[in-house]
């Protein structure tokens, strides 16, 4: 076929043993379905255009080459057979119906169209593109995982399969919501906002080693979780969290205007060091949790609503005053960077083993809710403890002073405990006189104690 033509009554059919081999671009006007056995490509364009219900039908396996460009134009496309995507296939609002699946290294267009899949995979090593008014039938058919996905507005994604190979692209604000975790190798955000569907939407980003380059947006996690298997460094990307759990790499960090904002209870966890030198990172009814060294050198840090949680031993350094809600331990040393001059809790700290403990070199201590020592606890002081109107409770652990301090908290003597103030050195107290008890407070140390 070299020319255009017109059919405008009954059924084209091509039987299944003959061919349609196009010569040159052609454009069939239709109002009629189309039936052919094969058809040729040739690197030509063919489009389709056609009232409702008439559709076209390839029943024998079928190649869409590199430089050819099939366009219905809302009519719909079944394949009947095995096919090949080198080309463009644009349905434009029709169905796309692969009967025996193929493979996609060209571009299938869905955009406003449905894509039906049936009893084999269609696997993407090329794109396919997607938004809003798009439908994904048999979505368990289709095989994403060396493949570029394009998505604009809102995308169901239950039983699509990906990989840490797959591209996720979006041209325009996106949600996209699935019944299960699913995996992606990159996401190019290119200043839109993909926003998470739901709780199940969790998404893994797995990279070795990504650059934020066109994840410069936003990520709105909602309740959903979001990691980050690789380094990345937040310079202009924005995440949001409300109520899931943001994972990020050792060696993350977050600079220039990147924006970490957590909330309903949501999670960070660094799975390493994190590094702040600029941006905003905000922490409110929600938990840090690190495996590795703090550090802040800019930007801005609001946590005091916030659990600062180990689960490694940590140096936490800040240039400005470090400020949690609470601190779980968790058997592990917190100790300081020497620019930190404060930190202040506003729950009551427990210490209740001897290798979850803090080494406060020259930190201030501000606890408001007070510290309790507990057996097995070790405080030891070599910088200025504050607890407010709260109280130091000695209740059976350790309270050592290791360089002339004044305290002027209260001391409450709950069970036999030890004070131990190194020798040449003093304790000068200033809170409410100790009340001993039934139990034994031993002073130990060779150090000395005066209460003002």
């Amino acid at each position: 076929m070299s020319d255009n033509i017109s059919v405008t009554s009954g059924t084209l059919t091509v039987s299944d043993t003959s061919k349609l081999s196009l010569q040159n671009d052609v454009t069939v006007s239709t109002n009629t379905p189309m039936s052919v056995g094969t058809l040729e490509m040739n690197d030509n364009n063919f489009n389709i255009s056609a009232t409702q219900g008439a559709d076209l039908t390839i029943r024998k396996a079928f190649s869409l080459d590199n430089g050819s460009t099939l366009q219905m134009n809302g009519a719909d496309l079944t394949m009947t057979e095995y096919a090949t995507i080198s080309g463009i296939l644009e349905p434009s609002g029709g169905t796309l119906l692969f009967s025996k699946g193929g493979s996609v290294s060209g571009t299938v267009n869905s955009k406003n169209s449905t894509l039906s899949l049936q009893t084999a995979n269609l696997v993407f090593t090329g794109l396919l593109q997607t938004n809003g008014s798009t439908t994904l039938s048999g979505a368990s058919w289709l095989n994403l995982s060396n493949g570029t996905l394009e998505v604009e507005g809102s995308l169901t994604l239950d039983d699509v399969t990906t990989s840490n190979s797959t591209v996720l692209k979006l041209t325009e604000h996106t949600t996209i919501s699935r019944n299960s975790p699913f995996t992606v190798g990159s996401v190019d955000l290119s200043g839109k906002t993909l926003t998470l569907g739901s709780t199940d939407t969790d998404l893994t980003i797995e990279n070795s080693a990504p650059t934020e380059g066109g994840s410069a947006g936003t990520f709105q996690m909602q309740g959903a979780d979001l990691t980050w298997t690789g380094v990345t460094a937040f310079s202009a990307a924005k995440v949001y969290s409300a109520g899931g759990t943001l994972t990020l790499a050792s060696g993350s960090s977050l600079s220039s205007t990147g924006l970490i904002d957590l909330s309903n209870g949501s999670t960070l966890v660094l799975n390493g060091a994190f590094g702040q030198s600029g941006g905003e990172l905000t922490a409110a009814d929600a938990t840090l949790e690190t495996a590795g060294d703090f550090s802040k050198t800019g930007g801005t840090l609001t946590s005091n609503n916030a659990t600062f949680k180990l689960n490694g031993n940590v140096t936490a350094s800040s240039n400005t005053p470090l400020s949690f809600k609470a601190l779980t331990l968790n058997n592990n040393v917190l100790s300081f960077g020497a620019q930190t001059d404060n930190l202040t809790l506003t729950e009551e700290l427990t210490l209740n083993d001897p290798n979850g403990r803090i080494e406060q070199g020259s930190t201030a201590l501000q606890l408001n809710g007070g510290v309790s020592i507990d057996s097995g606890g070790v405080l030891r002081l070599t910088d200025v403890l504050n607890t407010g109107s709260s109280k130091v409770k000695l209740n059976g652990g350790l309270l050592a002073i290791d360089n002339d301090t004044t305290l002027a908290s209260s001391i409450l003597h709950l069970a036999a405990s030890t004070l131990e103030i190194a020798q040449t050195k003093t304790l000068t107290y200033e809170g409410a006189s100790i009340e001993i008890g039934a139990s034994a407070l031993s002073i130990i140390g060779g150090g000395n104690f005066y209460q003002h």
